[in-house]
């Protein structure tokens, strides 16, 4: 049992990363707690007799919580580099951050709470604790549905085309080729080496992405929710010859990249990345592979 709890904190999570779509996270949350406030008053609303003091508390705690979200996704990503990074963000990553927010999210609403009407709230550890109390389980709910919704919608990329930004698609013209629908096959795909005995046989939507090393290659896989590896004594352009599946194409010298495992392109012309689900590093898109590649992601 532990050692499961174990694996599943340590399963990679998608991180976070300082971008325009957090926008809407930021605005579902000011509306999530605006209504709950209005609707069910917490923290003794109800008692509160002045109504422009109540609507500046309301306030207060809506636009708090949207602020704490971008500061933790926008301000803090910026700073700590490494602890963001897609390698090391796990689910234990994910649930540490929420709990931050979570405390962040007290603190501010204490401070809003206190401060500006410190005539008629009183500062005290029960009164902190009592907003902590409230906060974790609003949050509770918020923050599930936040983690449920990530989990889903890259898990329902894991078996999709990912779509890129107009921009992107605009940096090269479309041919008829790359703009064609990808045919998802689901025949077997056999990868053979170069002694023409050693082989690797999987289905290609399994497959993650291929990357040379010398004289061999490193098959990177699924297979029953984990990611495995098998190494292939040949070269590249030996094993992409066996490999006739439209959404399997080679990215950069070194790779081959399944397009239906990624769920993000980051970069620019100057060099593309996709990001991939379930593999920490992003691969690298060179430019002369990055027509045919960037527009099919």
């Amino acid at each position: 049992m532990l050692q499961k709890l174990n694996n599943w904190l340590l399963q990679p999570h998608i991180a976070y990363t300082p971008s325009w779509h957090n926008t809407p996270v930021v605005i579902g949350v000011s509306i999530f707690i605006f209504l709950f406030l209005c609707i069910f008053e917490p923290f003794q609303l109800s008692t509160i007799t002045d109504p422009s003091f109540r609507i500046r508390l309301i306030l207060g705690y809506t636009l708090i919580a949207p602020l704490c979200v971008h500061f933790m996704i926008e301000v803090l990503d910026r700073v700590f580099l490494n602890v963001y990074h897609e390698k090391r963000w796990t689910a234990a990553s994910e649930i540490i951050f929420i709990m931050g927010l979570i405390l962040i999210f007290a603190i501010g609403n204490f401070a809003n709470s206190v401060l500006p009407n410190s005539g008629k709230i009183s500062a005290t550890v029960g009164g902190f604790v009592s907003i902590l109390f409230y906060m974790g389980v609003i949050s509770f709910f918020l923050a599930g549905a936040f983690v449920g919704f990530r989990y889903y919608r890259f898990k329902w990329n894991d078996g999709h085309p990912a779509q890129v930004g107009v921009e992107e698609a605009l940096a090269y013209p479309a041919s008829s080729e790359i703009v064609s629908k990808m045919s998802v096959e689901e025949s077997i795909l056999t990868l053979v080496a170069e002694n023409g005995k050693d082989k690797l046989t999987i289905l290609p939507q399994h497959l993650c992405y291929i990357e040379a090393d010398d004289n061999y290659v490193t098959v990177v896989f699924q297979e029953e929710q984990k990611i495995r590896k098998e190494l292939l004594r040949s070269s590249l352009g030996r094993i992409e010859s066996q490999i006739r599946a439209s959404h399997i194409r080679r990215c950069h010298r070194s790779y081959m990249v399944n397009l239906q495992k990624v769920y993000r392109v980051s970069g620019n012309a100057q060099g593309y990345k996709l990001h991939l689900w379930q593999v920490a590093e992003p691969l690298p898109v060179s430019r002369g592979y990055a027509k045919q590649v960037i527009l099919s992601a």
